[in-house]
């Protein structure tokens, strides 16, 4: 009995200590996508000849989103510093070369009074840099190029359930 009272207390008192937490977040994602225009002109002097030309330029996508970040282990962070999370981006902001996780590890995360902060890999070049008030639950999620996220989190409970 007294074994069972030690090892159950032991498991509370852990879960206890290992606060986590988990961000939705609502807001615009800014992403980049391609377009393409041809054009046909004649060639001077040459009735039949013909240059045809082909642009590629890039322009950016703008669209409503919803991404999820979570955070483990708060109580346990060590001058600011934690040790892990992730971040569940929608699948329009994942780039065509990299990874296509759903859940994809957080980075360097670092927790202040009033900020935290991380950064996560989604290829070889894009480490998109997480940036949320803590203050006022904005968020900013700044990639490779004109990419990115900007909104407001909302802390979610997992018990809670909408219907």
């Amino acid at each position: 009995m007294k074994k069972l009272f030690l090892i159950t207390s032991l498991l509370f008192s852990s879960i206890a200590f290992s606060e986590s937490l988990t961000l939705i977040c609502e807001g615009e994602s800014k992403t980049v996508g391609i377009d393409t225009s041809q054009s046909s002109t004649n060639i001077y002097g040459d009735i039949n000849a013909r240059s045809n030309t082909t642009k590629i330029n890039p322009k950016s996508i703008r669209s409503d989103a919803s991404l999820i970040i979570h955070f483990n282990n708060l109580k346990n962070c060590k001058k600011g510093k934690c040790s892990s999370g992730w971040i569940d981006l929608p699948k329009h902001m994942h780039p065509p070369i990299g990874t296509r996780k759903e859940k994809i590890p957080l980075l360097d995360v670092v927790i202040s009074e009033m900020q935290m902060k991380a950064r996560f890999k989604l290829n070889f070049l894009n480490k998109p840099r997480i940036e949320i008030n803590r203050s006022t639950g904005n968020i900013s999620v700044k990639g490779l190029g004109n990419t990115g996220f900007s909104g407001g989190c909302v802390v979610y409970e997992e018990s809670e359930r909408k219907f």
